[in-house]
């Protein structure tokens, strides 16, 4: 994945200038409180953000300069990708790409942030390789489906709990009650 010149459009939505950006070291903290805001406290840690690793594509979005999203996508191997989906799927390709994340700060959502976000990964990945994405999905459904749907990626398998191990013990889940209820799901660009 090459170098990515800041993208700027005027937004409909927004009314304003919003930048898509390669993520540089100072937006850390940024992202960092972002993730804590949208999925619990301590889910993404500084180590998430390997900006030497070829194989790792981040993005920020910033309005006005600020940063108020960001995404992590992944290149990984089929035996990585095994990993994550288990025996979920018959994986047959040497690559995969799987959309770790797209965090819009809560007051920013529903703005047409992801999906400018999501508009320049697709752009980036090589076609001929599969896209994944595992989606959070709590008691008010998938936030991500509708943004997901809107770019033909669809939902594929329903993967369980599959973040249960370190549910309000690695992170601080904001959707915890007692005990892990979210389940991933597995969505694929078609």
């Amino acid at each position: 994945m090459s170098s990515l010149p800041i993208f700027l459009f005027n937004s409909p939505i927004l009314n304003t200038n919003l930048s898509i950006e390669l993520l540089q070291q100072e937006h850390i903290n940024c992202c960092l409180r972002i993730s804590a805001e949208v999925f619990g406290l301590d889910y993404h840690h500084p180590l998430n953000f390997d900006l030497f690793n070829k194989d790792h594509y981040y993005l920020v979005a910033k309005k006005n300069n600020k940063v108020i999203g960001f995404s992590i996508l992944l290149k990984l191997s089929k035996k990585e990708m095994e990993k994550i989906t288990e025996d979920h799927l018959k994986l047959t390709f040497p690559s995969y790409y799987l959309i770790d994340v797209i965090a819009i700060s809560q007051k920013e959502q529903k703005k047409g942030i992801g999906t400018a976000i999501l508009q320049k990964i697709l752009t980036k990945i090589d076609a001929k390789l599969p896209l994944y994405s595992i989606a959070w999905k709590d008691k008010y459904g998938i936030n991500i489906e509708k943004l997901f749907n809107n770019h033909n990626i669809k939902s594929r398998i329903n993967l369980g709990r599959v973040w249960a191990h370190g549910c309000n013990e690695k992170f601080k889940c904001n959707s915890y009650n007692i005990h892990c209820r979210c389940e991933g799901v597995l969505f694929k660009l078609n």
